[in-house]
């Protein structure tokens, strides 16, 4: 199989795809890796020990290249997880003959404002991917929805798949206060815990608007942020700006979020959009109670289990 991502980075997708190829048997399946930024991400070692490849095409001036990459490679599937993108991806895939062609959809609605010529990009793509695609995955009915509307479920090609995690990871006992002590938590003090990339998506200055009005209140607590990103020093000068510097950790990238977890009260997540957080799972199958935003995708979340409690981010 070949995968087309932006780049292997520590994002959600990428996240659960590796988690995926850990468990693979290789002797009757392979992933490899087409990154459209041009640049292997922080996973790209770890792929090379289990075997895969990185094969960068970098956007724009590498896009005539996509047709006879794929034609080289013998690949039996194409599963891109480029969003709109994807129908050209899938569409270079059809042309080099490749059977399977996959298209997975992991966001729903940007809330954003679009253009007209925005507008047109994505109907266009999503005409492509319907022409072109043998299956469309979507990691939430949110998702789903999202893209096609209410009537989604008109085409059998489309079909959503939850995101799994590992659960193992966070089955193995935590030393709670060794991991608050290494965080500069006191006993009395809530620990609370974000994690996500610094994407606008995220809401990070949101969240530390109301971690100033909390410091203001006489509870006792530590904001722990687990992610990094370009909008980093922004958050940064705004943790300056409310004079947060005792109650906000910056951790940046992390490699131990299960043990964080642990030793986590409460799990924040007030994000403005989401396909299926997965995240919010991560602290579900660590026993930690989430309050996060009540966005469509959060919702599901909710209805088929308890422990979240969904929210206004804005209040």
């Amino acid at each position: 199989m070949l995968h087309v991502f932006g780049a292997m980075d520590r994002g959600g997708a990428e996240t659960r795809t590796l988690e995926l190829m850990r468990r693979l048997d290789r002797t009757q399946v392979t992933f490899d890796f087409c990154v459209l930024s041009g640049r292997p991400g922080a996973y790209a070692a770890e792929i090379a020990r289990f075997g895969g490849r990185i094969l960068p095409c970098a956007l724009p001036h590498q896009l005539g290249r996509l047709p006879g990459l794929l034609q080289d490679g013998a690949w039996d599937v194409v599963h891109s997880h480029v969003h709109h993108f994807s129908g050209v991806v899938l569409l270079a895939a059809r042309y080099a003959g490749i059977r399977r062609r996959v298209a997975h959809l992991r966001t729903s609605d940007t809330g954003q404002p679009q253009s007209s010529g925005r507008r047109a990009y994505e109907r266009a793509m999503r005409r492509l991917i319907d022409a072109t695609a043998t299956t469309v995955l979507a990691v939430s009915e949110a998702a789903m929805q999202s893209f096609y509307g209410d009537d989604w479920r008109r085409d059998a090609r489309r079909i959503v798949l939850y995101n799994g995690i590992d659960a193992a990871r966070f089955a193995t006992p935590v030393d709670r206060a060794a991991v608050r002590r290494t965080l500069g938590v006191a006993p009395e003090q809530h620990l609370l815990l974000h994690v996500g990339n610094f994407h606008p998506a995220k809401n990070h200055l949101g969240l530390i608007a109301t971690a100033a009005r909390l410091a203001a209140t006489d509870v006792p607590f530590v904001l722990a942020l687990v992610g990094d990103g370009p909008a980093r020093a922004s958050i940064e000068a705004l943790v300056r700006t409310h004079g947060l510097g005792r109650h906000v950790r910056l951790l940046g990238a992390r490699d131990d979020v299960a043990a964080l977890l642990g030793a986590t009260d409460c799990f924040v997540f007030p994000s403005r959009w989401e396909g299926l957080p997965g995240a919010i799972l991560e602290a579900l199958a660590a026993g930690v109670p989430v309050v996060a935003s009540a966005i469509p995708p959060v919702e599901e979340i909710a209805r088929q289990t308890t422990g979240v409690a969904c929210v206004d981010p804005d209040d």
